[in-house]
Formats: C-alpha cells, sequence, structure tokens
C-alpha cells in the first residue's frame, strides 16, 4: 500500500452538494536521484461516510466509501526535468459532483502513486492544499 501523505475530514451540516475539488501541492526538490525516472505523483481521493443521527449522540461509525470526486498532481517524469534544489508547483481540478446528506462525513486522503513512491526521498519540504465547494439543498 502506497504511504499515506496526507488527509483531513470534515462533516456536512445540512442535506446538499458538494462538487468542484481544487487541489495543489509545493515542494522542493532537494535530489534527483528518483523524480527525473519515476516521476513523482500524489493522488487526492474523497471519501464519505454516512453519521445518522446528526444529534451529537455517538452511534456504531459507518465506514467511508470512495468517491468519483478523485485528481492528481504529477512531478517530473514523463513531462519535465526537474533540477534539484528547486521549488515546483502544480494545481489540478475536477468539476464532478456529490450529493450529500446532513451529517456526512468527508474525507480526503493524499496518497502517492505506488510506481512512484521512491521519488518521495527525493522531496524535503511540502505543503498540499484541497478544497470542495458546498452547496446547500
Amino acid at each position: 500500500m502506497p504511504p499515506e501523505a496526507g488527509g483531513f475530514a470534515f462533516p456536512i451540516p445540512f442535506a446538499g452538494t458538494i462538487q468542484n475539488l481544487q487541489i495543489s501541492a509545493d515542494l522542493l526538490v532537494a535530489s534527483v536521484v528518483s523524480i527525473n525516472t519515476l516521476g513523482l505523483q500524489y493522488d487526492f481521493t474523497v471519501f464519505l461516510a454516512p453519521s445518522v443521527p446528526n444529534s451529537g449522540i455517538d452511534h456504531s461509525s459507518s465506514p467511508y466509501v470512495t468517491t468519483p470526486l478523485t485528481s492528481s498532481l504529477r512531478f517530473g517524469f514523463p513531462n519535465n526535468i526537474i533540477t534539484a534544489g528547486t521549488f515546483r508547483t502544480a494545481t489540478n481540478i475536477n468539476v464532478g459532483s456529490l450529493v450529500v446528506a446532513a451529517g456526512d462525513r468527508i474525507g480526503i486522503r493524499i496518497r502517492t502513486l505506488q510506481s512512484t513512491d521512491p521519488s518521495a526521498a527525493d522531496i524535503t519540504q511540502l505543503s498540499f492544499s484541497a478544497s470542495l465547494s458546498y452547496t446547500p439543498s
């Protein structure tokens, strides 16, 4: 299983729609041992788990399920040759939408694509951003 670079979760206050997964990453490439031959890809995946009742009282947890809201960022091979000691940035968007209910828990997981795992060692500083638009119904 690829290493998980990060993730976060939040609850949905009212029934509605989430859409437009906008992602970005900034990183400092310390070496180019793997990134110029394998590349480095971060995959962002949105998960959803119902949480009923939405009343503040505990209940059995529902498992998170993968949704079609996914997007990726690619650094280095096959698109660019990167020089060590440089900062790099990438952004992307998935304009899909997902119907949500009050209390749903939404999570976003960030992982490297397994075939590019060795390139993660080339990075010394890394920051991610992910946002979704929410519209109540």
